[in-house]
């Protein structure tokens, strides 16, 4: 006896189902999103594979919008005003955002994700604009919660000083402990180095809890003294993470490792040639030479002293553009006798200007050049400043 097997029916696959669609609003101002970005958009990342690091993170939490941004070395916190629905995050390409501040002006703006698609709409006015989303979890956890540690000082006083010191810094990242910005805080001075000069600022405003001294990326501060205009707070978590509160922004990064360089052996404590010379006329002195001869080996700027002016001189060898001006100077008494001439000290043209620049003149709107030899180290001095910088050896 033969069975007959019923047919079955083919089933049809079950289609999949859509994840729900979620939706997160924020009302700002392309005006506080733009000053929020200029903060935070030096900090994102410019060559990461990551694309993630690239990115600018809006963020709503406890009531506060922030944009966030980092490049694993220093990281920032942008303030920002607005309001909207709790929680919401939405992570954007730097570049996208910037062109949507310029698309979409400085009025009122609604932002919204969506979860389905992958995108935030940008809606002023009459404009929607639409930007895809990067991954929130390729964006990296930032801690910016203060330490215990405190150094502050009005900002009004600190970031002439910090300005001051930068371009003292080397930016030759195999010598970490030369890129760092060294806030001694016993001394209440900031001074930088790249060993070919070194630069000291006094920041009689500084309040420490503990003394010693601290070495800060020289990237983080340039970042902070940029983003920066009346407060300058710095905490310090254990021993490595430093956090700079400027009010409009947070930046946090990682000390320098190591012990902080000393500066007071590089400084002699004798000099056989002392000059006064007036600042403003020197710095004429020191552009102009600059615009000449430039950073190139190849012309090294002379600097002479001769009784009553000092002499800056030099030829660019390769080019054979040459420059030369003087500039009245006064010879002083050193342990009682008066040097008046001095052979032509060979120093970096640039490394020269960025010297007088960064010094406040003296009463009587004066610079103090102090020197031993042409061999020797020059010392520069002015208000609460002073620069040292290491001579070239000529060639005849």
């Amino acid at each position: 006896m033969s069975t007959t097997e019923t047919p079955t029916k083919p089933t049809t696959p079950a289609k999949p189902r859509k994840a729900p669609r979620k939706t997160s609003t924020l009302q700002i101002t392309g005006r506080s999103l733009d000053a929020a970005l200029k903060r935070a958009k030096p900090v994102a990342s410019k060559r990461s594979a990551v694309a993630a690091l690239g990115g600018i993170m809006i963020r709503l939490t406890g009531g506060k919008v922030t944009l966030e941004a980092t490049n694993m070395t220093t990281s920032v916190q942008a303030r920002m005003s607005g309001s909207g629905t709790r929680g919401f995050t939405a992570l954007v390409a730097c570049d996208l955002l910037t062109n949507a501040v310029k698309l979409l002006g400085p009025g009122a703006w609604v932002a919204q994700t969506d979860s389905r698609d992958g995108t935030l709409t940008l809606a002023a006015g009459a404009k929607n604009l639409v930007l895809p989303l990067l991954r929130n979890e390729d964006f990296p956890s930032l801690d910016f919660t203060p330490g215990q540690d405190l150094m502050s000082a009005p900002g009004d006083e600190v970031l002439p000083v910090v300005r001051a010191a930068l371009p003292f810094a080397s930016k030759d990242q195999t010598r970490p402990a030369l890129t760092s910005i060294v806030f001694d805080r016993k001394s209440r001075v900031v001074y930088a180095s790249d060993s070919y000069r070194l630069g000291v600022f006094d920041c009689p405003g500084m309040i420490a809890r503990r003394t010693g001294k601290i070495s800060v990326p020289s990237e983080a501060i340039e970042y902070a003294a940029a983003g920066a205009s009346k407060r300058w707070k710095m905490t310090f978590r254990g021993t490595t993470a430093v956090t700079i509160d400027v009010g409009e922004a947070v930046y946090v990064t990682r000390q320098v490792e190591g012990k902080a360089f000393e500066y007071r052996h590089l400084i002699p404590d004798d000099f056989d040639i002392d000059y006064r010379v007036p600042r403003d006329e020197l710095v004429d002195a020191a552009r102009f030479a600059w615009s000449v001869l430039g950073d190139r080996p190849s012309a090294p700027l002379r600097f002479a002293l001769q009784h009553d002016k000092v002499r800056l001189h030099g030829k660019d060898k390769s080019s054979g553009a040459g420059m030369s001006m003087e500039v009245p100077a006064a010879a002083m008494l050193v342990k009682g006798s008066k040097i008046t001439a001095l052979d032509d000290v060979g120093l970096n043209a640039m490394f020269f200007l960025s010297a007088v620049e960064a010094l406040t003149p003296l009463r009587g709107g004066k610079l103090r050049v102090q020197t031993i030899s042409p061999l020797r180290p020059i010392l520069v001095s002015g208000q609460g400043g002073r620069v040292i910088l290491m001579p070239i050896r000529l060639n005849a």
